[in-house]
C-alpha cells in the first residue's frame, strides 16, 4: 500500500502525522510560538497520540477531561415505543411549550435511524428540518434507483429488476413521452428473462417490426379504433426499443447467468456506465435534483481514479463501497448548507456536535443500553488479545473503545445548557430485541431522585408506560400535533377506548365499502362477496355466444372452482408469464411438455404408415436423432443455465423419447392396429369450428388441439393425448365421481371435436404417458362412457347461467390456483397447503345452500356432510 502511494505521489493521513513528527523539532518554535491548549476527548493512540505528547513536551495545557459541573441544566426523562413515535412525542413537547423550531436542537446517538424518522414525520407535518448528517442516500427514489440498477447488473440483467425500475418511474426512454408504465407493460411481454443476447433478441425483434405484427384487430372492433390502438402500440414499442438500445449501448460486460466464465472489469467501468445510466433516469423534486449532481461528481471521481482491471464481483464491490457513504437532504432543508442550523428549522445533530448550535431547548433521543455502550463484541479482524500483543497503547481494545463511547456521551451531556429531555425508546434495538435505558438515564435519574440506590427497574417503572402513536392524556407535557394525534387521543379520552368505526367509515368510503363487503364474506347468505353475480351470467354463457369458442380446460377450471373461472374467463385477470431463472433447472414442466409433443410429432409424422419398422433398432436410432434435433433448436431459444444442467436434462428427455418408441413398439407387438392419421388436429378459432351438443338442443364452440388421431381396423377413430408427467392424477378408480366430477372433461369434448372437423366417428380416447414418469401407461375412454359427460356439462353451464361463481368446497383445488393471493390462501414453507379461507367457508356452508347443490351432485357430497371427508372427488389426495 504504501509502495503505491509512493509511486503516485500520495499521502494519506498517516504519511501526515509522521512527517509533523520528523519535522516537529524544527518547526514547532515557529508554529507553536503561543499559549496552546489541548481539549480533552482528543485521542492518545497511534500517530495522533504521539503528536499529542510532542505538544504536551513543548509545553502545551491539557484542558480536563471532567466535564464541569452543570447547574443551569433541567432534565427530565421518557420512554418511547418506537424511534418514530420517540421523534413525534419530541415535536408534541416543542409543540406543548411554545417553542419555535429553530429554538430546538435534537441530539442522537443514531442518525440514520432517527434522521428517516424525523425525515417521515416532517414530510408528513409539511415542516423545515436540517439534519447534520442527512439521510442514507437509498432513502430518496433516486438512491433506491441506484440500488436496482446495481441489482440488475449483479443477477444478470433479469427483466424483472428492469421491469420494476420501470413501474417505479425510475427510467425514461430518451426523447419519448411514452409512460414508463406503458414501456414496463411491453417489456414483459417480451418474455426476455434475463443475459445480454435476450435483450439483444428481444431489441432485433422491436427493430424487426415483428413485435408490433402481432398487434391484429380483435372481434367486433372498429377500424378507427384498432388505428389507434395500434398506433399507440408502436409508439411504446418505439419507446421501449430506444431504451433497450441506450441500456445495451451503456452496459458493460456482465457475467452470464449460469456462467462459470469470468468476467473482468474494472470499477472505473462500472463508475462510467453508472454515469450514463444516471442520465436515463428522471429527477423528480428538490432532493434528487440536489442528490444528483452530487452522485454524479462521486462517479466522475471514480471514474478519474481509473482502477484496475479485476473480476466483476470485486469491480462491483467497490462501486458499491464507494458510494456507500452518500447522503441525501430533505427538500425542505434548504438548497443550501442543507446539514447547517438554519433559522425556521428544527435541527438534528450527532453526539459529537451536542450543543454546537447554541439553541435554548435540547432533546437526547436514542438513549438506550445498544446504542451507547459501544461495541459489544470484539473486531473480528483484530482482536483485543492480537490489538495488546501488536502495540498495547496504540490499538484501542472494546473496553477501551467503550469507556471512550461514555466519556463522549457525559462530555456532550456536559456541554448542554438549558431545559434537556432525554428518551429512548424500548424497542429500538438495533438486532430487533426489547431495548432498555442505557446508564447515563439510570444515572440522571439517580440525580434527579437524590437517591443512588434506584435500581434500572425502578427507572423502568417509573417510565411506564412509553410514548406510542396515541398521544398520553393532557399533562401540559405535550400537546397533539396533527390530526392524527387528536383523532387518536379522543379515542382513548377515558378508561375505555371509544368506538371510532362510525367515524371512520363515514369518512372513508372505500373502506366502509371494504368492510362491508368482508363482513358479508363471513356471513352464511350467499352474495356478491360469494361470487353470486345473475346479471353476469348471460354475459358470459358459452352457449349463448357460439363466436367464443370454450377449450376444455376452462370447463374443467370451471368444475374445479367457477370462483375460479370467474376470474379468469370472466374478468380476464390473467396472471404474467414472466420466465424465471433457476440455477439447477433449464426448462420447466410446460416447456418440457412442448418440446416432447414436438419430438413425439415429428416422429409419428416420420413413421406414418410404416409402423410395423418400430420392431426394429432404427426407430431408436431416428428417434433418437430426432429428439436431439428438437433440443438443439430449444437450447438455442432458451439458453440452458449450465452445460451441467442442461447434459442432464436432455439425457431425460432422450429417455423419455425412448420411452415412446417403446411403448408404440409394444403396441404393435400386442396386436393394436390403429393406423396413425392426423397429427396436432386443431379445432375452434383459426381452425375449422368443432361444436359440442348439450342436452335440450343447447350446444356450444370448441377450440383446442389434439395430439394424434388413429384410424381403427372398423374405421372408427381413436383421439390420442400425450401427457408427459405422471399418470396418478388421471388414474381411474373403481369408485370415482364421473369425469372426476367435472375435472376431466378434455376427452369428451375432444372426441367431440374430431367428430365434427374429421366427420368419422370417435370410439376412444386415450391419454398416453410415454416417459420414465408416466411408466408407459394408458388411461382410456370409450366412447358409450364420453357420452355421459353431456349432462356434467350442461348443469355446470346451469351455474353459469345463474351467475353462480362460487368457491370450491375442496382447498386442494386452491394450492397450485393462479388466484390464490386474491382468496388469501397460504402455503407453508414445504408448499404445502396451510388454509384457504373461500374453501373453508364453503365446506362449513356448502349443505345448506341451494347454490352449491350442483357442485355436491358432482362431487358426491351429501348435505349433512359438510365438513366432513370429501373422499369421493378424486383430487384432494394429490
Amino acid at each position: 500500500y504504501e509502495q503505491l502511494l509512493l509511486a503516485g505521489k500520495l499521502a494519506d493521513s498517516a504519511t501526515l502525522f509522521r512527517v509533523a513528527l520528523e519535522v516537529f523539532d524544527t518547526e514547532a518554535p515557529f508554529v507553536l510560538d503561543g499559549v496552546v491548549t489541548i481539549v480533552p476527548m482528543l485521542t492518545a493512540r497511534g500517530l495522533p497520540g504521539e503528536l499529542i505528547g510532542k505538544i504536551q513536551e513543548f509545553g502545551a495545557i491539557t484542558l480536563p477531561d471532567d466535564p464541569l459541573p452543570n447547574d443551569s441544566i433541567a432534565i427530565d426523562l421518557f420512554a418511547a415505543a418506537t424511534p418514530s413515535d420517540e421523534v413525534r412525542e419530541v415535536c408534541r413537547r416543542v409543540m406543548a411549550e411554545g417553542l419555535r423550531w429553530d429554538e430546538v436542537e435534537i441530539v442522537t446517538t443514531d442518525m440514520d435511524t432517527y434522521g428517516v424518522a424525523l425525515d417521515a414525520l416532517a414530510q408528513s407535518l409539511v415542516m423545515n428540518v436540517s439534519l447534520l448528517n442527512g439521510v442514507p442516500f437509498v432513502r430518496t427514489r433516486l438512491g433506491r434507483a441506484l440500488e436496482r440498477w446495481l441489482a440488475w447488473l449483479d443477477g444478470g440483467l433479469p427483466a424483472d429488476v428492469l421491469r420494476q425500475a420501470l413501474e417505479a418511474g425510475e427510467l425514461q426512454s430518451p426523447n419519448s413521452a411514452v409512460a414508463s408504465t406503458a414501456l414496463a407493460r411491453e417489456l414483459r411481454a417480451l418474455r426476455i428473462g434475463w443475459g445480454r443476447e435476450r435483450y439483444e433478441a428481444a431489441l432485433a425483434r422491436l427493430e424487426s417490426g415483428e413485435v408490433l405484427a402481432t398487434v391484429v384487430a380483435r372481434e367486433e372492433e372498429e377500424t378507427e379504433e384498432f388505428a389507434t390502438r395500434r398506433a399507440s402500440r408502436e409508439r411504446s414499442l418505439a419507446a421501449l426499443a430506444g431504451l433497450l438500445h441506450e441500456l445495451l449501448k451503456l452496459l458493460p460486460i456482465v457475467p452470464e447467468r449460469g456462467s462459470h466464465d469470468v468476467v473482468r472489469v474494472s470499477a472505473s467501468t462500472l463508475a462510467l456506465a453508472t454515469r450514463r445510466w444516471l442520465e436515463l433516469v428522471p429527477k423528480h423534486g428538490q432532493v434528487e435534483q440536489t442528490a444528483a449532481p452530487r452522485l454524479a461528481a462521486r462517479l466522475d471521481e471514480l471514474v478519474e481514479v481509473g482502477h484496475e482491471t479485476t473480476t466483476f464481483g470485486t469491480a462491483l464491490a467497490t462501486l458499491r463501497d464507494a458510494l456507500a457513504d452518500l447522503r441525501a437532504w430533505p427538500a425542505n432543508a434548504g438548497e443550501r448548507n442543507p446539514w447547517m442550523s438554519a433559522g425556521g428549522m428544527l435541527h438534528l445533530t450527532d453526539v459529537r456536535h451536542a450543543g454546537a448550535t447554541g439553541r435554548q431547548r435540547t432533546f437526547v433521543v436514542g438513549l438506550d443500553a445498544d446504542r451507547t455502550s459501544g461495541p459489544v463484541r470484539q473486531d473480528p479482524l483484530l482482536p483485543d488479545k492480537v490489538r495488546r500483543d501488536i502495540a498495547p497503547d496504540a490499538l484501542a481494545t472494546t473496553a477501551d473503545r467503550r469507556a471512550e463511547t461514555a466519556a463522549r456521551l457525559d462530555a456532550a451531556l456536559g456541554a448542554l445548557r438549558g431545559k434537556v429531555t432525554l428518551s429512548f425508546a424500548t424497542s429500538g434495538s438495533l438486532d430487533g430485541r426489547a431495548a432498555g435505558p442505557s446508564s447515563l438515564l439510570l444515572h440522571q435519574w439517580r440525580l434527579l431522585k437524590g437517591a443512588e440506590s434506584l435500581s434500572f427497574d425502578d427507572l423502568r417503572k417509573a417510565l411506564q408506560p412509553p410514548v406510542s402513536a396515541v398521544p398520553a392524556e393532557s399533562t401540559g407535557l405535550s400537546r397533539p400535533l396533527d390530526a392524527r394525534d387528536v383523532w387518536f387521543r379522543t379515542l382513548a379520552d377515558g378508561p375505555l377506548l371509544l368506538d371510532g368505526d362510525a367515524l371512520v367509515r363515514a369518512g372513508h368510503p372505500l373502506l366502509d365499502a371494504g368492510l362491508r363487503g368482508a363482513a358479508a364474506r363471513e356471513a352464511s347468505e350467499v352474495t356478491a362477496y360469494h361470487g353470486l353475480v345473475p346479471d353476469a351470467g348471460p354475459l358470459l354463457d358459452p352457449a349463448a355466444h357460439p363466436e367464443r369458442p370454450i377449450s376444455p380446460s376452462s370447463l374443467e377450471l370451471l368444475a374445479a372452482c367457477p370462483m375460479a373461472w370467474m376470474y379468469h374467463y370472466g374478468m380476464m385477470l390473467l396472471p404474467p408469464q414472466d420466465p424465471s431463472y433457476d440455477p439447477a433447472s433449464w426448462l420447466d414442466a410446460a416447456q418440457r411438455g412442448s418440446l416432447l409433443h414436438e419430438v413425439y410429432e415429428r416422429f409419428t409424422i416420420a413413421y406414418r404408415g410404416r409402423q410395423q419398422e418400430l420392431t426394429g433398432e432404427a426407430a431408436r436410432s431416428d428417434m433418437r436423432a430426432i429428439a436431439s434435433e428438437v433440443i438443439a433448436e430449444w437450447k438455442v431459444n432458451e439458453p440452458p443455465p449450465s452445460e451441467t444442467v442442461f447434459a442432464s436434462e436432455s439425457h431425460e428427455l432422450l429417455r423419455a423419447a425412448i420411452a415412446f418408441v417403446a411403448m408404440e413398439r409394444e403396441r404393435v407387438e400386442s396386436g393394436d392396429r390403429g393406423e396413425w392419421r392426423e397429427f396436432e388436429v386443431g379445432f375452434g378459432l383459426d381452425a375449422p369450428q368443432a361444436t359440442y351438443t348439450l342436452p335440450g338442443g343447447r350446444s356450444i364452440s370448441i377450440k383446442g388441439k389434439a395430439d394424434r388421431v388413429d384410424v381403427l381396423p372398423d374405421g372408427s377413430l381413436r383421439v390420442v393425448d400425450y401427457k408427459t408427467g405422471s399418470s396418478t392424477r388421471f388414474t381411474r378408480r373403481k369408485n370415482d365421481v364421473p369425469f372426476a366430477g367435472g375435472r376431466r372433461l378434455q376427452p369428451a369434448l375432444y372426441a367431440a371435436a374430431i367428430e365434427t372437423v374429421l366427420g368419422a366417428h370417435v370410439s376412444r380416447f386415450e391419454y398416453r404417458f410415454p416417459t420414465d414418469r408416466g411408466k408407459n401407461e394408458i388411461v382410456a375412454y370409450e366412447a358409450a362412457e364420453l357420452d355421459e359427460a353431456r349432462t356434467v356439462i350442461d348443469e355446470m353451464l346451469q351455474q353459469v347461467r345463474a351467475g353462480s361463481f362460487i368457491a370450491t368446497t375442496d382447498a386442494s383445488d386452491c394450492r397450485f390456483c393462479d388466484y390464490a393471493a386474491i382468496c388469501r390462501v397460504t402455503v407453508g414453507r414445504d408448499e404445502r397447503l396451510k388454509n384457504s379461507p373461500r374453501a373453508e367457508w364453503a365446506r362449513r356452508h356448502a349443505g345448506a345452500l341451494d347454490v352449491y347443490q350442483i357442485m355436491r351432485g358432482h362431487r358426491r357430497i351429501e348435505a349433512d356432510d359438510v365438513g366432513g371427508n370429501e373422499g369421493g372427488e378424486g383430487e384432494g389426495s394429490e
